[in-house]
């Protein structure tokens, strides 16, 4: 599945009040993003060769409902995961190029 058909079909399963749009969806996210560190410290505090299927599967079920939130912002607000991750992925190449930059103008100072 593609990131195009992965955000048409997810609308279909939109199931939070639309009316208020994006403003609940990033509550939604919020609360997410602390399960996600709960999960996260939970793992933490095991040796880290001790990660098992099961923490695995708990990490990806919950970055499965952040990445559900935000796609479900994206489209309430009329926008394209496509071409958010695209201008992304332009954004993080100039930061990188800057930084190449600036890394070369510091050696050859």
């Amino acid at each position: 599945m593609n990131i195009i058909e992965y955000q048409d079909t997810l609308d279909n399963y939109a199931d939070y009040p639309t009316d208020l749009g994006p403003f609940y969806l990033i509550l939604n996210t919020q609360a997410h993003l602390g399960k996600l560190s709960e999960k996260l410290k939970d793992v933490m505090d095991k040796d880290i060769l001790d990660i098992d299927a099961k923490d695995k599967t708990n990490l990806s079920i919950t970055i499965g409902d952040l990445i559900s939130n935000l796609t479900f912002m994206a489209s309430s607000l009329g926008l394209s995961l496509q071409d958010i991750l695209a201008l992304n992925l332009r954004k993080l190449s100039l930061i990188k190029t800057q930084k190449l930059k600036e890394k070369t103008k510091a050696e050859n100072s």
